[in-house]
């Protein structure tokens, strides 16, 4: 990883995050359902310092996978990365 990439906090691969506190955009396992979340670069746009511009609520703490920085990685690529970290997948 170049210390651009490391300094923009991207390339969080493998590494699970509560859904409010998603750092960068990419692709994430949703590691309640298996579902696969593609945030892109605009749902950061307007977030400022109080969190993203979107939040899913559930009766306990619902927590992500990142997959990939890109958010638009191809569904067997996401699969692949998920098999490799042991993360079952429903797409």
């Amino acid at each position: 990883m170049s210390s651009a990439t490391a300094a923009a906090g991207m390339s969080n691969v493998g590494m699970s995050f509560t859904i409010d506190a998603i750092p960068t955009p990419g692709a994430y396992l949703c590691d309640w359902s298996g579902h696969l979340l593609r945030l892109p670069h605009e749902a950061f746009s307007q977030r400022g310092n109080s969190g993203a511009t979107w939040n899913i609520v559930g009766g306990s703490p619902l927590t992500v996978t990142k997959l990939s920085d890109d958010p638009y990685i191809p569904l067997q690529n996401a699969k692949q990365i998920a098999g490799k970290l042991n993360r079952e997948t429903t797409f």
